[in-house]
This record gives C-alpha cells, sequence and structure tokens, in this order.
C-alpha cells in the first residue's frame, strides 16, 4: 500500500473491499473512486493512474480479485465493443 497506516488506510481498504465484493448474478460492480484511493488500497504502482483511467478486476468466490485489464479513457470506446 501506499500509506497503509495513514489517513487514507480506511478508504483504501474499503476500495479493496468493494472490488473484492463478488457482484450479483447477470451485473457487474462500478466503483469510482479517487487516485489517492486507489494507491491506498492497491500500491505504490498505481499512484500515477491518469484520470478517467479504468482498473478492470475479475472476482472469485475464494481468492482476492485479479486485475486483468487498464483503459485509458480514450481506449473505451473499442474495449466495449470487444
Amino acid at each position: 500500500m501506499a500509506n497503509p497506516d495513514g489517513k487514507n488506510a480506511k478508504a483504501g481498504r474499503a476500495v479493496r473491499n468493494l472490488v473484492n465484493a463478488p457482484p450479483k448474478a447477470g451485473v457487474n460492480n462500478l466503483a469510482v473512486t479517487h487516485k489517492t484511493n486507489v494507491a491506498d488500497a492497491f500500491g505504490k504502482e498505481f499512484a500515477g493512474i491518469r484520470e478517467g483511467e479504468a482498473l478492470v478486476y475479475k472476482t472469485s468466490a475464494s481468492d482476492p480479485a485479479a486485475l486483468i485489464a487498464r483503459a485509458q479513457v480514450s481506449e473505451w470506446i473499442a474495449l466495449a465493443g470487444s
């Protein structure tokens, strides 16, 4: 984590919990947050996340969610068609 004991530690845990929560059948979960919360949730390698960037995770009933894609806002339209 970027600062696991800092003032954003609680927000970082909350973001990780949201990402790890499996969605209900037939739907997807979507979380919108700030750069600091992403870095506190997933580590310093995400400190450079760009405005509008999407992180796509696949959840599992037995393991933490796995990052499967990072998409810049300019890539969203192309990815939505695939």
